[in-house]
């Protein structure tokens, strides 16, 4: 684990992991967990998908699944999050669901969002959590959003090699709880931390019938 900086209002490790798609090639991480691009729009699987999951599980790491969101080409979110649902149906139990939502043409469009959360939770049973940016985390509206499911924030420090103070100062993510923080894309790899125990990652990857209560360490 890494140790908070000192100058952090917390005081406890902090898990360690990468987020990973095809464009990283066959490389396996050693960190506390890996989060692996599943999906993208309708019909797409990312094609090292299944190979990279079952690294990580089978390596005893925390794991999590993504599906990029293509709201602007014009696609129902239910639809995406049924090819989502489908495509990670083997993992359920063993893996975190993650919509990845970045697409700038559409980026302010949270009832879209709103739509493919509820849908996956409605299929799977398991709260998906939203990775976007710091910025538009803040920025828009995401009444009922920010309430029900739990954040993934993309906010970089500015050196890229540095293990991050977990308070961030600069955005108001106040109605957030946020789990994870993307810090930095030193040596072409995502790197973030995790506020979540082993335990608590776990937790959220079971469904509403299966989840055991929880304690969150991280608020914003």
């Amino acid at each position: 684990d890494n140790a908070i900086a000192e100058e952090s209002a917390y005081d406890y490790a902090l898990l360690s992991g990468a987020d990973i798609s095809k464009h990283n090639g066959d490389i396996i991480t050693n960190g506390d967990f890996v989060i692996v691009k599943a999906t993208e729009g309708v019909g797409y699987v990312d094609p090292r998908f299944k190979e990279n999951i079952e690294n990580a599980i089978n390596n005893g790491q925390l794991a999590g699944v993504y599906h990029y969101a293509r709201p602007d080409t014009g696609n129902m979110p239910t639809v995406e999050a049924e090819h989502f649902v489908e495509t990670i149906k083997p993992y359920l139990g063993k893996v975190m669901l993650v919509l990845d939502w970045e697409e700038e043409e559409a980026i302010d469009n949270t009832v879209w969002v709103s739509a493919w959360m509820w849908q996956v939770y409605q299929m799977t049973g398991v709260r998906p959590v939203l990775y976007t940016s710091a910025s538009v985390a803040q920025d828009y509206d995401w009444t009922g959003i920010s309430s029900q499911f739990d954040l993934w924030v993309a906010c970089y420090t500015q050196d890229g090699a540095e293990i991050p103070n977990y308070g961030i100062s600069d955005y108001d993510l106040s109605d957030w709880r946020t789990i994870i923080w993307q810090y930095s894309t030193a040596g072409e790899l995502d790197r973030n931390v995790s506020s979540l125990t082993a335990e608590e990652w776990q937790n959220r990857c079971l469904s509403s019938d299966q989840k055991v209560a929880g304690v969150d360490l991280m608020e914003t």
